[in-house]
């Protein structure tokens, strides 16, 4: 099942203090937010799929989003803007959590909406880095091992240890990759 962390906040019951805090689901984030970041001046900056992760400048969107300022958007249906609207577009792991058809959709969007010269950066999971965790302890490097104790303490807190099969299992299971 995907977790996300609207799922984390709901299910340790902080969502509605956190709702009720910054204003309400609704206001806290109103669709009016494209409207004001294209009435800025500057280059027009993309983020797909932000989760928690906003930048400055940025029009940062997410399926559902968690961050006041966040739009709302499904980027596997029509990006609700202008063709040739942004001068770059960042999209970090995120496109490998929807279908293949729905990833190439939301690559073609991304072109529609491209200014010509603009630059595009998708980023996905270093495979051969989670899988470089599958070996015997000893032959595990200090970063693959300060890994595995963060991802472990982060992800799988009621694992026994931190065990490269639990580490990895819950990367594929819990975050649909």
């Amino acid at each position: 099942m995907k977790q996300n962390l609207k799922s984390v906040l709901v299910a340790v019951g902080v969502f509605p203090l956190l709702c009720k805090l910054i204003g309400g689901w609704r206001r806290a984030f109103p669709q009016d937010i494209a409207g004001e970041y294209f009435r800025k001046p500057g280059p027009k900056l993309l983020q797909i799929g932000s989760g928690i992760n906003v930048y400055s400048g940025w029009l940062n969107t997410d399926y559902e989003p968690v961050i006041p300022g966040t739009l709302r958007m499904d980027a596997t249906k029509p990006f609700p803007f202008s063709d040739k609207s942004f001068d770059y577009i960042f999209c970090q792991h995120m496109i490998e959590h929807i279908s293949y058809p729905d990833g190439q959709f939301m690559l073609k969007e991304c072109l529609r909406v491209l200014k010509p010269g603009g630059k595009v950066r998708i980023s996905t999971p270093n495979l051969a880095m989670v899988c470089g965790l599958y070996r015997r302890p000893e032959e595990l490097s200090e970063q693959q091992k300060a890994y595995l104790q963060w991802s472990q303490a982060a992800w799988v807190p009621d694992a026994p240890k931190a065990s490269p099969v639990f580490v990895i299992n819950n990367f594929f299971r819990n975050w649909g990759h």
